[in-house]
């Protein structure tokens, strides 16, 4: 729908009713965006920032200034790399079949029952993904054993990222409840 299509409709109302027609900010209604679409960015965001990341690992662990044995750089490279391609084909997936659901063509109970099934999936590749993610973490930790420095920075770096992690899933959390309430 866009604004003009809105504001027509609007005034065919107020007109039809015979009263004055209010004052509302039509911008502020045509650019509110829905659950759904919130969820599609997300997942289209996260798609993104995956794919770049399974690349941008190759180049830092091929740094020579981590201190990496050469026995374990092109291991924790490659775990590293699969992980995130793991993340981007779960991710797209994800978007893809959120990318789907249409709320005008299909009945509400369709919706809310694509919405249960898609935040299953989502709790389902978590459950896959946070082993995974805890397994690399030691991985490298056991590649930087001999460097304090680098293990009180990925402890600092995990405490941060739990909880912004935390803050992003109970986001997507309510956008599905939003979905299908």
């Amino acid at each position: 729908m866009t604004h003009s299509y809105i504001k027509k409709a609007w005034d065919q109302t107020a007109d039809a009713l015979g009263k004055s027609q209010p004052d509302i900010d039509l911008n502020r209604i045509c650019n509110n965006k829905t659950a759904l679409d919130r969820l599609r960015n997300r997942y289209r965001h996260f798609c993104i920032i995956a794919i770049n990341l399974s690349f941008l690992t190759n180049l830092l662990f091929s740094n020579n200034h981590l201190l990496i044995s050469s026995q374990l750089r092109l291991p924790v490279s490659i775990a590293f790399s699969s992980f995130f391609l793991i993340c981007f084909a779960m991710d797209y997936w994800l978007w893809n079949k959120i990318r789907h659901i249409d709320p005008v063509a299909m009945t509400i109970s369709t919706v809310a029952e694509l919405a249960l099934l898609y935040r299953k999936r989502h709790l389902q590749f978590m459950a896959i993904l946070i082993p995974l993610a805890i397994g690399l973490i030691g991985l490298l930790a056991y590649a930087v054993s001999d460097d304090t420095a680098f293990l009180s920075g990925m402890s600092c770096g995990a405490a941060i990222g739990l909880m912004i992690g935390l803050i992003v899933f109970r986001r997507f959390m309510n956008d599905y409840r939003d979905i299908y309430r």
